[in-house]
């Protein structure tokens, strides 16, 4: 009986480790070994190339790339064309990277 005690309670202390609901530590964000040259610094193409990922990953994923929010800031896309250039270059990298034939 102190076996089952200790260690349900090393389980319940141990899952208290994790993150918060909707974050997941990144776990479902798309990160395939094989995507090279992701922008990923903090000028507005690569938040924009981004978001672009992120929202056409769960448009046509499969699984838990389904659960990928749509991610786009249309106030932002209409006064910055870096912005808009970048999440449509994202978009049409992770579709295409995602499903090779989408149609």
């Amino acid at each position: 009986m102190r076996g089952f005690l200790l260690i349900l309670t090393v389980v319940l202390a141990l899952s208290a480790c994790q993150p918060t609901a909707g974050d997941f530590g990144g776990a479902f964000s798309p990160h395939p070994f094989q995507m090279r040259n992701i922008p990923s610094g903090d000028d507005s193409y690569s938040v924009g190339w981004r978001d672009g990922c992120q929202t056409f990953t769960g448009a046509v994923g499969e699984g838990l790339l389904r659960t990928q929010p749509f991610s786009y800031d249309i106030n932002r896309a209409l006064e910055d064309s870096d912005y808009y250039k970048g999440w449509r270059a994202g978009m049409t990298y992770c579709t295409y990277y995602t499903d090779y034939d989408p149609i």
